[in-house]
C-alpha cells in the first residue's frame, strides 16, 4: 500500500507530500507529491526522473503544482547520484558496470538492471 506523510516544502501555496510503495522484490520506491492546498480533484503530471537523476528535494519541481496540477516525480531505483539526488537504492542491483548502471547484468537476464 502507499503512503503519504506531510514534509516542510519551500512555498506556502503548496503541499509537500513523500510518497512510499513497495516496488520489485517488496523493495521501498520513494517519490514526491506536490500540489496546491485543498483536496479537490486536480489532473496530474506523474513524471519519470531520467537516467542518473533521482526525486530531488521537496521543492527542486514546483512549476506543474503553481499552475494547479498534482505533480507526482517518481524516484528510480539505483539513481540519483548524477544530476539531481535520489532516496531509492537497488538492493538487488547486479554488478557494477561502465560508464553507468546501463548495462549491469546484461549479460544475464535475470540479472540485468532492465528487468
Amino acid at each position: 500500500p502507499a503512503t503519504l506523510t506531510a514534509v516542510d516544502g519551500p512555498v506556502r501555496a503548496l503541499s509537500v507530500q513523500d510518497l512510499t510503495f513497495t516496488g520489485y522484490a517488496g523493495d521501498e520506491i520513494r517519490g514526491w507529491v506536490v500540489r496546491p492546498h485543498g483536496d479537490e480533484p486536480l489532473p496530474a503530471v506523474v513524471e519519470f526522473i531520467g537516467y542518473g537523476g533521482g526525486r530531488g528535494l521537496p521543492g527542486d519541481k514546483i512549476a506543474w503544482a503553481a499552475a494547479g496540477y498534482v505533480h507526482v516525480i517518481m524516484d528510480t531505483r539505483g539513481q540519483g547520484s548524477g544530476w539531481s539526488i535520489g532516496d531509492t537504492p537497488d538492493p538487488h542491483g547486479s554488478t557494477a558496470a561502465y560508464p553507468g548502471v546501463m548495462t549491469r547484468g546484461i549479460h544475464d537476464p535475470r540479472e540485468y538492471y532492465y528487468r
